[in-house]
């Protein structure tokens, strides 16, 4: 097996996940350079911390590093039970449920796998911190068309000049990027069509 030709094509699955809950989050920090912390990303880094202390079962494979040449993706699962069934990507979330966004990185991990293992992966899951389970995902093929779509997304919005649009939704409440991302400023056009008129003065 190899690692993927192409490394400035290439997305992880981490960054497919992040693309479909928030593209303008996802280009903040990978375009803009910019990072802030706070409670919520300081409990999904306990969260992620305990995978390395994670048990030496033997069927159970921790940080794998999972790629797929066809679909130019490359990354790290946080970890790869070995199952009668094949191989199943586990994602630990500091959540209380399965979100689309969470679905989206299994996808682009099975993806990595089918081409890794040459089986089909169907099957998924995620181990939810908040209630302390793990939730099994069907892995369909709609969703590895949103992985490979959220993946073209990606690799189109680092060509961009601009960020994508700010939500200014539920989403923005938690997040730590929201002096970075002026989601309340950014998503009134008017707002911001006046401030454009009091900083640019035409010379005509």
């Amino acid at each position: 097996m190899s690692g993927p030709t192409n490394d400035a094509e290439t997305v992880s699955p981490g960054e497919i996940g992040h693309f479909v809950y928030c593209p303008r989050s996802w280009a903040v920090i990978a375009t803009e350079r910019l990072w802030a912390e706070n409670w919520h990303t300081a409990k999904g880094n306990v969260t992620h911390a305990r995978v390395d202390e994670a048990g030496g079962d033997s069927h159970t494979l921790y940080h794998v590093t999972v790629w797929s040449d066809r679909d130019g993706l490359y990354g790290t699962a946080d970890s790869i039970e070995i199952t009668p069934f094949g191989p199943l990507p586990v994602e630990y979330k500091s959540a209380r449920r399965v979100q689309p966004d969470h679905t989206a990185q299994l996808a682009a991990q099975a993806l990595c796998l089918e081409e890794m293992f040459g089986v089909e992966v169907t099957l998924g899951a995620i181990w939810l911190a908040k209630v302390r389970r793990k939730m099994m995902v069907t892995l369909r093929s709609s969703d590895k068309d949103m992985a490979r779509e959220a993946a073209n997304g990606v690799r189109a919005a680092r060509q961009s000049t601009s960020l994508p649009e700010a939500v200014n939704d539920r989403r923005c409440i938690d997040c730590s990027l929201q002096v970075n991302c002026l989601p309340a400023v950014v998503a009134d056009r008017r707002r911001v069509s006046n401030l454009h008129a009091s900083l640019f003065v035409s010379l005509a």
